[in-house]
């Protein structure tokens, strides 16, 4: 299986030239985004790769809850609810630390209004050492010390693997 990874932002909340963070990782088929910060979801469109499309991407793996590595969500589902080529049907798989439903209840949700989302959203929250298994490759999750929701990824793809920090 070939996988490739794409760093569709390495930045913080400060006004600088790098979006902020966000990591795709696709098999070609499906993409998974391992946190969402702005500018997120436009800047894979402009990778021009077909490894890496908005239509492909199945899960969202958020590290921690800080608005450099989620308010990219909020255009994620909005733009997926309203895409006038292909609004998405498929679900969405949104995995992070314990308080990932209270989060993205109360503060992505409100953005979104009262607008029906016409996918399914599954959330999945994970103490340390949980495991969550998305569409091409298996997270065991990992406490991390950055703040009290923090979490870091083993990703496993077949034999390979890659340490998310």
């Amino acid at each position: 299986m070939q996988i490739k990874i794409a760093f569709l932002g390495t930045g913080t909340c400060a006004s600088i030239p790098c979006n902020p963070s966000c990591l795709a990782i696709s098999n070609g088929r499906e993409t998974a985004l391992v946190d969402c910060g702005g500018g997120c979801y436009h800047q894979i469109s402009r990778l021009a790769d077909p490894f890496f499309t908005h239509e492909n991407i199945t899960e969202v793996l958020l590290t921690h809850f800080h608005p450099d590595h989620t308010t990219g969500l909020v255009d994620l589902i909005w733009g997926e609810m309203w895409d006038p080529v292909s609004p998405r049907k498929k679900p969405l798989s949104l995995a992070g630390p314990v308080g990932l439903n209270r989060f993205i209840n109360e503060c992505i949700m409100p953005i979104i209004g009262d607008h029906k989302i016409p996918f399914e959203l599954h959330m999945n929250e994970l103490a340390h050492s949980d495991i969550f298994q998305g569409s091409f490759f298996s997270a065991r999750s990992h406490t991390l010390s950055h703040t009290t929701s923090s979490t870091g990824y083993m990703l496993e793809f077949g034999s390979k693997k890659l340490g998310i920090t």
